[in-house]
């Protein structure tokens, strides 16, 4: 698959960052093609892997607060609370 083709497609989805499988749902292509075609395109520069199985597009790259939110989905807040120094 082209670039030019892929990128209308991207940009057509709406998804500025994608998962392999919503990937897939954009282009149609197999879970096999779509790993060749992101790790192509990657190391061609054209993507950017942010973690694993998740991309974005380096010519429509979207605000550092959406790429954060993007990455810390599984961000748990603790209660637990570091001991305080004694006086002594």
């Amino acid at each position: 698959m082209k670039w030019l083709d892929l990128d209308k497609k991207l940009q057509k989805s709406g998804f500025k960052v994608f998962s392999s499988r919503e990937f897939q749902a954009i282009t149609g292509v197999s879970a096999v093609a779509a790993k060749f075609i992101l790790m192509r395109y990657t190391k061609n520069g054209l993507l950017l892997r942010l973690k694993r199985d998740l991309y974005l597009a380096m010519n429509r790259p979207p605000s550092p607060w959406f790429i954060a939110n993007q990455l810390l989905t599984d961000l748990r807040i603790s209660r637990w609370k570091p001991p305080c120094p004694t006086m002594d």
